[in-house]
């Protein structure tokens, strides 16, 4: 059960991140404001297929 909600965890964190740096890149905060709803996307997908 730990290693379900780390993974998960690791996926919406590994996103984010990613993200964080495309906006910094772009000079656009906006899309990471964009990306917290897929955010939760990710989450999802990544709960269905564990």
């Amino acid at each position: 059960m730990i290693d379900f909600i780390l993974y998960t965890a690791a996926a919406v964190f590994l996103y984010m991140t990613i993200i964080f740096f495309i906006a910094l890149i772009k000079k656009d905060n906006f899309i990471v404001d964009i990306s917290w709803g897929i955010g939760f996307i990710v989450k999802n997908f990544r709960n269905s297929h564990a």
